[in-house]
């Protein structure tokens, strides 16, 4: 078994690579002066998500590693019900998080989009993304590759799983700070603040979440598949619970209350990951 000491090094080396190549160029074209969500931002930011993956696979070679256990299989056999959830979660908690939003503020059915849309419509444009985020999954699999195929399980062997999983998903939010940067320009320092809290908190409950599709499958295909629709669909969730001027003048609440579910569900499943630590390594 490797001693504690090369693992600190191995995840030392993938951190510094993942962060590396994922921010430096984002924060380039943020120099550059490119509009966040232009279409060479969006590109970019896709090519980024790769990232982790090739941070991964560098290390293995650099460290002499060698590439075992890299979750790559499919295992279906058995594992089919928890591909079939990792679909259906991001629908499932989008909704929920959408309820609350009615529940607090009204507006259901009342959002603007459907002055010219039906909810028959809008559910099968929703269905439709789901579809070719399931076809397309390989940017998503680009990060899940290198933070849960690799990094998770190296952190659970130094520090169990419970801290692993709450370090494991600030390193991940701290990750994404260039798109943070992007997307709080010109706001109030406070405001940037709230934002990276928030960020560290959907992480780790995100993070758990994955880490419980990818030990119970021995895959990453099904945090990548949830993953990615989540990216693709989760905002469109929303759209039939709240009017625009709810996000509009109550957007920090509103981010909040939809994340609600996604913490219960994080929670979960880090106490389900939980039952049975991972033996620390003696250093």
């Amino acid at each position: 078994m490797q001693n504690k000491q090369e693992t600190v090094k191995r995840l030392t080396i993938f951190i510094v690579l993942a962060f590396s190549l994922s921010n430096i160029p984002m924060f380039v074209i943020l120099l550059l002066g490119v509009e966040a969500h232009s279409y060479l931002y969006q590109l970019v930011a896709l090519v980024t998500m790769c990232g982790p993956a090739i941070a991964s696979i560098l290390t293995r070679v650099i460290t002499r590693e060698g590439f075992r256990d890299m979750y790559l299989r499919m295992n279906l056999k058995g594992n089919v019900k928890y591909y079939l959830l990792a679909v259906a979660m991001p629908l499932l908690y989008g909704i929920a998080g959408g309820v609350l939003c009615t529940l607090v503020y009204g507006g259901f059915f009342q959002n603007e989009v459907f002055e010219d849309m039906t909810l028959l419509f809008y559910g099968s444009y929703v269905l439709y993304i789901v579809g070719y985020s399931i076809a397309l999954f390989f940017p998503a699999m680009g990060e899940e590759l290198g933070w849960r195929a690799y990094m998770t399980p190296k952190m659970e062997s130094l520090m169990g799983t419970p801290v692993a999983l709450v370090v494991g998903g600030i390193i991940w939010g701290l990750w994404h700070i260039s798109d943070i940067v992007y997307s709080c320009q010109g706001k109030e320092l406070g405001y940037l603040v709230m934002q990276i809290v928030l960020k560290f908190m959907i992480c780790i409950a995100m993070g758990a979440i994955l880490s419980y599709f990818t030990k119970k499958t021995k895959s990453i295909y099904p945090a990548s598949f949830l993953h990615m629709i989540n990216n693709n669909v989760i905002n469109m969730m929303y759209v039939p619970f709240v009017r625009n001027e709810t996000v509009e003048q109550h957007g920090l609440a509103f981010t909040i209350l939809t994340f609600i579910p996604i913490l219960v569900l994080g929670i979960g499943a880090m106490v389900l990951l939980s039952v049975k630590p991972q033996k620390r390594i003696q250093g």
